[in-house]
């Protein structure tokens, strides 16, 4: 064979190995990865942040936030009001039926979503009387196990005293004495006694042990009853469909509360522009009832029309004042919204006043505050990291890691999504589960 031809299958026969050595490295199937974050049980809170100032005698605009006919205006122009008394009243036959209306309907969502306020109050009263139970069974078995005690400490002195007797009686008697076989005869007695008390302490002490155990448990088995009626009933009450009665229900008796006008703040009334028996429509909403000027201090700031939708009347705020600590945090409330919009360097913005809640004499007029608006907080819900949701064909996903490693995919329903990455999980998920964020295939 020619050299040549002799070294090219030589450089085939190795090239070949190499490949063979190769191909696994580059072409063998690589273990996925999962980056996880654990279902949380908590708050989430979503907020819109803003900056504000401080100023004194600032006029508000005394609006409405529902429409219908005017009841009743119960001030004047002139009238010092104290904040919170009531400044008009409208017609609020209509609400209160749709409050009923919406309450019968949120009641036979719960009913028939299997929800029953009855079944946690029985397994709240349930577990109240087994804890009852408890105490009066290691009461009643402790005053046994005392009685027991003492009946053995006196079957004991008695016995002890019974041998120190037959013991003397037998060196000064000697012991086949009738004296001697008397005194024996009176310590086999005080012997069986005491046997017996012993006998009766250790029965006391089991059954003290095992009747207090039964409670025990009774007690357990009704709290997990309870707990789990509890976990149901809110699990049925997050249904969609009671979610949707709930909220009509919540906005019936919100709407019926906004049916009386109030003072936001201590004031003085300067303007009423409507009379009994007119109409406020959704046309002349934005138009104000009346106004009045403040007494206290009134915190101001401009809102950005990308957020200004989600504010509303009433909202509460933290606010921290750069003069003071940044750890004092005062409490506000959201007072007004005004209608018309402010440009500031080419963006729009909408002005809202605050009351603070709890005022200082540290503060002054003009100083410079910043506002965090709570627009919703939602307590005791189930939360995850915002980016584990994926959308798919108008669904919401989340992908979670079984109990043997494995991903899977369920569709979830998500409440508001907060600030910190965070989104409410309405359905979909339990508490502990482990949700993936993320994953790497190894390629």
């Amino acid at each position: 064979m020619p050299k040549g031809k002799k070294y090219l299958i030589w450089v085939l026969v190795l090239a070949v190995g190499l490949l063979a050595l190769a191909f696994p490295l580059f072409f063998k199937k690589k273990k996925t990865t999962f980056v996880t974050e654990t279902a949380k049980r908590g708050t989430v809170a979503k907020i819109v942040s803003a900056t504000g100032q401080l100023f004194a005698n600032q006029e508000i605009r005394l609006n409405f936030e529902t429409t219908g006919r005017v009841k009743e205006i119960k001030t004047f122009v002139g009238a010092d009001l104290a904040q919170g008394e009531v400044v008009a009243i409208l017609d609020d036959s209509n609400l209160n039926f749709e409050l009923e209306r919406a309450r019968l309907a949120y009641e036979k969502a719960l009913a028939d979503s299997g929800s029953n306020d009855d079944a946690v109050r029985e397994a709240k009263e349930a577990v109240a009387g087994a804890e009852a139970y408890l105490k009066e069974v290691e009461s009643l078995e402790k005053q046994k196990v005392q009685a027991a005690e003492s009946d053995y400490q006196n079957a004991k002195d008695y016995y002890d005293d019974a041998l120190s007797y037959y013991n003397q009686v037998k060196i000064d008697s000697g012991e086949n004495s009738s004296a001697a076989k008397s005194a024996k005869l009176t310590l086999t007695t005080a012997q069986s006694n005491k046997n017996k008390a012993a006998e009766n302490l250790e029965l006391a002490k089991k059954t003290k042990e095992v009747n207090v155990i039964y409670a025990e448990n009774s007690l357990r088995t009704n709290k997990e009853k309870l707990k789990t009626i509890q976990s149901n009933f809110a699990e049925r009450s997050r249904d969609a469909s009671v979610a949707t009665a709930k909220n009509a229900y919540e906005l019936a008796k919100s709407n019926l509360e906004k049916s009386a006008l109030k003072a936001p703040v201590a004031g003085t009334i300067t303007q009423l522009n409507y009379k009994k028996g007119e109409v406020i429509g959704s046309s002349n909403l934005a138009d104000s009832f009346g106004k009045m000027i403040s007494k206290d201090f009134i915190l101001e700031s401009n809102i950005a029309e990308a957020d200004i939708a989600e504010v509303k009347l009433d909202q509460t705020a933290e606010v921290s004042f750069d003069a003071l600590s940044a750890d004092e945090v005062f409490r506000a409330k959201v007072i007004e919204i005004d209608p018309a919009s402010t440009i500031i360097q080419d963006v729009i913005y909408y002005k809202v006043k605050f009351r603070l809640e709890n005022f200082d004499q540290r503060l002054k007029e003009g100083m410079s505050a910043d506002i965090d608006i709570k627009i919703q907080q939602r307590d005791d819900v189930i939360f995850i990291p915002t980016r584990a949701v994926s959308k798919k064909m108008g669904k919401k996903t989340v992908k979670i890691l079984n109990a043997k490693g494995l991903a899977t995919e369920v569709e979830v329903t998500t409440g508001i999504e907060s600030d910190e990455g965070t989104v409410e999980i309405v359905s979909g998920l339990n508490e502990g589960d482990q949700v993936i964020v993320s994953e790497d295939d190894g390629n």
